[in-house]
């Protein structure tokens, strides 16, 4: 097997400025890989070559289990390419996007995930340089991995083999990188910073028209403190925040075991089926970690729950004839007709749900909540089913109404826990 046909290219994951990413088979191990393949326009550059046997050279260097593990370089008939660790879940950018905002204790645990990569990256010299939203997976199990550590360098010592343009996203670079000084570990917990005030407040700290404009504010603006844009926010939090984007690197947390010591023991890490929202009302968005697969089980559970009300409700329609007319006073034809097209209405509208779990479909979550206020309208009603089917029962009936009423809710947490975008 040569090393042209060693992997079948699936899918397309995600472009980048260095290249596409890809999932692939590997035939030589039957395992899910990751494919990053330069793009073709690019190929003959030689600053972005050696940027990217950069990657593999640097990132070699570095084992741990939160950082997506880089396998080999090689050649296929699409380009030169790097195999990596396939990372099944969705980037923290993919998550903002989607989501607005995390949990206070969501965050922290993010954090603290990142904080435990870096120090292995740090304790060998090396300095990622372009940590981003775009550049951090969470797993189907909440796990953080850090990805491309394609500008990484040595900060150790002063070789002249390492690249030094400057190089990096200007919504995430350090003052010290736009203005081509040396930079090291300290521009690392810079990006931490910016990327932990967008991940509570949801807003980048610095914004602008053109990326210059942004670097421009990264070296002379001073950050709007989180706390005016949500005041839930802790104030420990926001001096961890503001200390890690202090202008020079001398003001911020030295390391990466500095900055997890200064969050202190108050946030301990949530699990994975509940996480406290720790915000201020008018944010309502949040983050629950559960793993992408319970999340789908769970809704597939409570989309054959109201399946079942439908089928019991239509079989047992002529006691629901009775107590229409005997408890609600309401016109037998006209009370059945209602009830079985709300009945007909549920069932098509459970049928697409359950499909679009089972086949796993990508635009399900987002068609979902463009489906959701009219669910929640038919849930709702259907929350009153128990009192036609336990019309002798009302106290018992009354509990189920309650439950059922929550239910629209719990639904859409959990399709908030179905991450589309694998990468």
């Amino acid at each position: 097997m040569t090393e042209e046909t060693r992997y079948d290219l699936l899918q397309e994951l995600g472009r980048g400025g260095m290249g596409i990413v890809y999932k692939a088979m590997d035939r030589e191990t039957s395992e899910f890989v990751a494919i990053k393949v330069l793009r073709p326009e690019v190929v003959d550059d030689q600053f972005v070559m050696q940027r990217f046997k950069n990657e593999l050279r640097i990132a070699r260097k570095i084992t741990h289990k939160n950082v997506c593990r880089i396998y080999e370089f090689s050649h296929i008939r699409e380009g030169p390419c790097i195999s990596m660790e396939y990372v099944e879940g969705e980037t923290i950018r993919s998550l903002l996007n989607r989501l607005g905002v995390f949990s206070v204790r969501s965050a922290i645990d993010i954090l603290r995930q990142i904080c435990s990569g870096l120090r292995e990256a740090h304790a060998q010299g090396i300095a990622h340089r372009d940590l981003k939203p775009e550049n951090l997976m969470m797993d189907r199990e909440g796990s953080i991995k850090i990805m491309d550590f394609g500008i990484a360098r040595f900060f150790s010592g002063h070789s002249m083999t390492t690249l030094n343009a400057i190089a990096g996203t200007p919504s995430y670079m350090a003052p010290e990188q736009v203005e081509s000084r040396d930079v090291d570990q300290r521009a690392d917990i810079y990006a931490l910073g910016l990327i932990v005030y967008e991940m509570l407040t949801g807003r980048e700290v610095f914004r602008a028209d053109t990326p210059m404009a942004v670097a421009y504010k990264q070296v002379h603006e001073a950050a709007v403190p989180p706390r005016s844009i949500d005041p839930g926010i802790p104030d420990a939090v926001e001096k961890v925040i503001l200390r890690c984007i202090e202008k020079e690197p001398e003001r911020r947390f030295q390391t990466v075991d500095d900055l997890e010591k200064a969050l202190g023991e108050g946030y301990e890490r949530p699990t994975p089926l509940h996480v406290q929202r720790d915000r201020s009302p008018h944010q309502h968005h949040t983050t629950f970690i559960v793993a992408r697969r319970k999340a789908r089980f769970l809704m597939m559970a409570i989309q054959v729950m109201y399946l079942s009300i439908y089928s019991s409700v239509l079989y047992y329609i002529d006691q629901v004839r009775s107590i229409l007319e005997a408890v609600f006073d309401v016109p037998a034809e006209i009370g059945v007709t209602v009830v079985v097209v709300l009945a007909m209405c549920g069932i098509a509208t459970r049928v697409y749900v359950m499909s679009s779990l089972t086949f796993d479909h990508p635009e399900f979550p987002k068609k979902f909540r463009l489906l959701f206020p009219i669910l929640w309208l038919l849930d709702s009603i259907w929350a009153a089913s128990p009192l036609l089917l336990l019309g002798k029962l009302q106290g018992i009936a009354l509990v189920f109404v309650a439950l059922l009423a929550y239910l629209p809710f719990s639904q859409k947490t959990l399709v908030q826990n179905m991450p589309t975008n694998n990468r």
